[in-house]
């Protein structure tokens, strides 16, 4: 009884298996003869049990031989496995082909999306602990700018006030004109605090980056150059370090090179200079054009901060209410602020690219499935011969895996070929070295992918074939009985069809929202208009009159060249930068309260610059010669400013004040009201813009001096850049000419997100349907293949053509129409978690969901006429002798 109970001791311990059994068995044998011979020398039982299994090395030894043999026999059993599932495609190559291309297109789809996915939220920030660096804004608490600049003072008292952060630094644009070494060149940069680099905890190429003692106005100015520039400008030599430049007039001693790639919070930047602002920048509360960031203290979390910078901001509204009411603060983590927007574009991708490996799994599912079914006689015979059900499961889902390991090598190829063309996605603030790339993150996830879609597609038809009933499936003359129900394969045409309608609502909505924006008025003529960058120096052209003379020479001399309609100079051009805003008093109307005064974006132009870019006078006149530095002050306002501000008035002839609005303040006379212009976004209702002339003195500094000539030419408006740069250099050879670019170039980044979205999602679609298609296809021939003698006999007693093609076709149709309903169903549903990705377009635009609903029944139609076809061709005389 001991001994039976050791036995079965060790059957719990070591399992069912063969191997694991015999053992067992040979032990309980060995133990127990020579328990015997102990017994038989005059032991005591316990004694010779004891002596019995130190000399047969112990139950430890046991075991540990026991899992020896039970992992190489689980080993040669998934070798096994695979060997046959390899002999099995061999024999099938034209299914497995397809199979692993279908399965490759999905993980590859899906590697591609996660790719973008990893890299903008989930890959670390190339700078010291990300996690902890926040940027900081200024935000309007009456909601109508919730992310603004932030004005240096307020910078100032939330550095010195805050509880939350370890340290915070700031920074803003600037434009240099670099001269003295070789050609004048214009160079993007920013002025910054001293702590800029460090609080990042970027390390230098070579030299140094900016110190504490940089912000000391008696030391001078120094700089830090971009990697880039170095490279390109200074061919990468060290001694560039020590060097004196000249940046708009003024001498700046390079101190370092940033890293590679250094940029920060946003591209454009080539080099970085000390002291960025003086202790009267640190005074100004009502210029607002920094960007701030911090680090959080360890332990501090981001809800503390927020609470504690907006406590500060209430304070702050207390004591300086001329110009911070209704000024909060407002805190976003670094991910966030890079991610942006791009956050609902990748949910709407990443859900586009789960249905496609949804269909695909059902498509290879109902492959499967009939591939099962014609194996039924080989399932059985191995069931026969003593397989059990898991192991004929077990042997049908390695066939499975082994299918996608293949797919998802295929895939991971395919997914890097789109790499390109997915990160036009990346917004171009991006720090660098966030470049897509194949990983280890996506190496993991394309595995995960791989093993989750062979138990999606494999599962099922596995756990089916090994169903079987031998009795059945032995008779011989078994066609009749294997003519089986198609229950499984028509739900899976139904997922399939669903699922495509729900992808080609998306990308129908998303591709009338693209057609919508490239269509839209953007109240001026983009065609063969050429924008160029000539920033003035303000040490240069600080005086009106110069201004106004280099502005007049460039335009008339711009205008004489061959292939120039018009030229015509502005601070701003469309669709290129927000610009700047001005807030306003309106002559005769009762004063606003306190942070509540309208404002509208600043432009400042030349005379002709409304016929250059062909803006629609609606009334009054536009700039002309007299409006100079001694006439009285003018502009020009939109129509939007007018309805707005004006509501049911005419705006003609009103007069409005800058700055504080007192009567020191010069008066604005309204001369001209434009039609509206899309300046900040193709998908922004245009705001509230009012118009200066470039040759009378405006609200706002340098800032907004025009610096952009605007030229509109009869022909390729590339053709005249070299006549226009040599007539600048004309009128001063040191002004560098930078940024050149079509107005067409200008719409074509403007939409780019969009159109690589719209194709994405379209091509998702556009394979869904193929699979569903497909896969309608097989499911409809399969059972015309199965039903053969049944139709034979059906045609043998009467049946018409007609009739077998409307039942064929009849059940393609029902399928469809579940499919249908159920897709638009859903997209009914999800599409409204989308809205903000539409434009000019509703989430439930009838249209698109009844083209979607056509476009799947045509292609159902399609898919099955030709087994509907072979179905009606059936010879009832071969049909009955095959039974």
């Amino acid at each position: 009884m001991r001994l039976r109970r050791i036995f079965l001791r060790l059957r719990s311990l070591f399992g069912r298996n063969r191997v694991e059994r015999e053992l067992a068995n040979e032990f309980a044998f060995h133990l127990d003869r020579q328990i015997e011979e102990n017994l038989a020398r005059g032991m005591s039982a316990s004694e010779a049990r004891a002596a019995a299994l130190r000399e047969l090395g112990g139950i430890a030894q046991l075991q540990e031989e026991c899992r020896d043999m039970r992992r190489v026999n689980l080993v040669e059993t998934v070798l096994a496995d695979v060997r046959y599932a390899v002999r099995g495609f061999r024999r099938q190559p034209g299914f497995a082909i397809l199979a692993t291309l279908t399965l490759a297109l999905g993980i590859g789809a899906s590697a591609a999306l996660f790719s973008l996915v990893n890299t903008v939220l989930i890959r670390r920030l190339p700078f010291a602990d990300p996690g902890r660096l926040a940027m900081i804004w200024e935000s309007d608490t009456t909601g109508r700018t919730p992310l603004d600049t932030p004005a240096p003072a307020n910078f100032a008292d939330w550095k010195a006030r805050n509880r939350t952060f370890a340290d915070m630094a700031a920074g803003g644009w600037v434009t240099f004109n670099f001269t003295g070494w070789g050609e004048p060149e214009q160079i993007h940069g920013q002025r910054v605090t001293a702590n800029f680099f460090s609080l990042l905890g970027v390390k230098p190429a070579i030299g140094r980056l900016l110190a504490p003692s940089d912000d000391n106005l008696q030391s001078g100015h120094v700089a830090v150059i971009g990697y880039g520039w170095w490279e390109r400008r200074f061919r990468k030599d060290p001694r560039v370090v020590g060097q004196t430049v000249t940046l708009n007039g003024d001498p700046y001693l390079i101190v370092g090179v940033a890293p590679a790639g250094f940029q920060f919070p946003a591209s454009g930047a080539q080099i970085w200079v000390a002291p960025g602002f003086t202790q009267r920048d640190f005074r100004q509360r009502n210029n607002h054009f920094l960007f701030a960031f911090g680090r959080l203290k360890k332990g501090v979390l981001l809800e503390q901060a927020r609470a504690d910078m907006t406590a500060i901001a209430r304070r702050l509204e207390m004591e300086f209410s001329q110009s911070n009411t209704n000024i909060g603060a407002a805190v976003i983590p670094l991910r966030e602020y890079y991610a942006g927007d791009l956050k609902l574009a990748l949910t709407l991708l990443l859900a586009a690219v789960g249905v496609l490996v949804l269909i695909v799994c059902a498509n290879l599912a109902h492959l499967f499935l009939a591939r099962g079914a014609a194996r039924r006689r080989e399932i059985g015979m191995r069931a026969a011969l003593g397989a059990g059900r898991g192991r004929l499961v077990r042997q049908l889902l390695t066939e499975c895996v082994a299918l996608s390991l293949v797919a998802a090598a295929l895939g991971a190829a395919l997914s890097t070929g789109a790499f390109g063309f997915l990160a036009r996605l990346i917004p171009d603030s991006f720090p660098a070295g966030t470049e897509l790339h194949f990983d280890a993150t996506v190496f993991g996830f394309t595995a995960a992918i791989a093993f989750l879609t062979a138990v999606l597609f494999g599962i099922a038809p596995a756990i089916q074939a090994s169903c079987i009933d031998l009795n059945e499936l032995l008779k011989l003359g078994s066609a009749r009985g294997s003519a089986r129900r198609f229950g499984a394969q028509g739900a899976m045409v139904v997922t399939e069809v669903g699922l495509t309608v729900l992808l080609l609502v998306g990308a129908g909505l998303l591709l009338k929202s693209y057609i919508r924006i490239r269509n839209v008025n953007i109240g001026f003529r983009a065609e063969n208009l050429l924008v160029l960058e000539t920033p003035l120096p303000p040490a240069k052209y600080s005086d009106l009159a110069r201004r106004a003379r280099f502005y007049g020479e460039v335009v008339e001399e711009s205008s004489k060249l061959p292939g120039v309609i018009s030229a015509a100079y502005v601070n701003f051009p469309p669709l290129t930068f927000t610009g700047g805003s001005s807030c306003f008093y309106i002559e005769g109307k009762p004063r606003p309260r306190l942070g509540e005064s309208p404002c509208a974006f600043n432009r400042v132009a030349t005379a002709d610059y409304f016929r250059t870019i062909r803006v629609s006078l609606m009334r009054g006149r536009m700039f002309d010669e007299r409006d100079d530095a001694e006439s009285p002050r003018v502009l020009v306002i939109n129509q939007a400013l007018a309805h707005k501000f004006w509501p049911g008035e005419d705006a003609l002839g009103q007069g409005v004040r800058f700055g504080d609005g007192g009567p020191n303040q010069p008066v604005y006379t309204v001369i001209g009201i434009a039609g509206d212009v899309r300046q900040v976004a193709l998908n922004a209702t245009p705001s509230p813009e009012m118009y200066f002339p470039a040759t009378q003195a405006g609200p706002g500094g340098s800032f907004f001096w025009p610096h952009t000539l605007v030229v509109r030419t009869a022909g390729n408006p590339s053709a005249p850049v070299g006549n226009i740069r040599r007539a600048i250099a004309a009128v001063d050879p040191n002004l560098p000419v930078a940024n050149i670019r079509t107005m067409n170039d200008v719409l074509d980044v403007q939409t780019s997100g969009r159109q690589t979205q719209t194709v994405i999602v379209s091509a998702f679609a556009a394979a869904a349907l193929l699979l569903a298609s497909i896969g309608l296809y097989g499911v409809l021939s399969y059972a015309v293949a199965q039903r053969k003698v049944e139709i034979g006999i059906r045609m043998a007693l009467g049946a018409r053509r007609g009739e077998v093609i409307r039942g064929i076709t009849g059940q393609a149709v029902r399928w469809t129409a579940f499919g249908v309903m159920f897709g638009l169903a859903g997209a009914f549903a999800l599409t409204r978690w989308f809205s903000a990705l539409f434009f000019g377009v509703s989430p439930s635009d009838p249209f698109t969901f009844a083209a979607a609903t056509l476009l799947s029944f045509a292609v159902a139609a399609l898919a099955s006429f030709v087994p509907a076809s072979r179905a009606a061709s059936i010879d009832p005389v071969v049909a009955l002798r095959q039974d």
